[in-house]
């Protein structure tokens, strides 16, 4: 799809409003960066993932600086500083999707991301460009729109899910957040009716 896209400056951005539900597309876009353009020192409210379709950058995190080019993707962690720039003689062009949703972080805590190492480097990148493409393209405000976007957003995740467990990566287990801790200890779940069946003797 961003073959079409001509080899000038370009930006394409839609964003969404935030909204309560399991997972959802906040915004997604791409872009041709000029030379420098960068953003940040600066925080996000979501999930933030990008994908480097050509040319170079840095991305800084965690006080960490991580060179990145084509292939690459480096995602962005709700409420942590970072700062991202192109490069200056070879600026980078990018996908991106942001999202958010109650089950998010559980999400990618089953990815190969993870705060300390926010960078995911080539293997399997033309898929992923696929995938990230595609919630791209089935941007739209209406209701059929918004679950076309959805559903191909969890396909983009389960991907990266996958792929992690394909490569037998074990999974991280964390502390729930305070208002995921204090929902769960109020609610009351009420045994499974087949659990308690038992067959009548005849």
């Amino acid at each position: 799809m961003m073959e079409q896209q001509s080899s000038s400056i370009y930006k394409h951005s839609m964003k969404l409003e935030r909204r309560t539900a399991s997972l959802y597309v906040q915004n997604t876009g791409c872009q041709q960066c000029p030379p420098n353009y960068g953003w940040g020192p600066g925080v996000r409210n979501h999930f933030l993932l990008h994908h480097v379709v050509k040319g170079r950058g840095v991305f800084h995190c965690q006080n960490k600086r991580y060179e990145l080019g084509e292939g690459d993707t480096f995602l962005i962690y709700p409420e942590t500083t970072i700062h991202y720039h192109a490069d200056a003689e070879e600026p980078w062009e990018y996908v991106w999707v942001g999202f958010s949703g109650l089950d998010a972080q559980a999400y990618m805590e089953q990815t190969d991301f993870t705060p300390e190492d926010p960078v995911f480097r080539g293997e399997d990148s033309r898929r992923l460009r696929e995938l990230m493409e595609s919630v791209y393209g089935s941007y739209g405000t209406s209701s059929w729109e918004q679950l076309e976007m959805s559903a191909r957003l969890y396909t983009l995740l389960s991907y990266l899910v996958k792929n992690a467990q394909r490569r037998g990566r074990p999974r991280r287990t964390r502390t729930a957040p305070a208002w995921r801790r204090s929902t769960s200890s109020t609610t009351m779940r009420s045994p499974s009716p087949w659990r308690a069946w038992r067959p009548t003797p005849l």
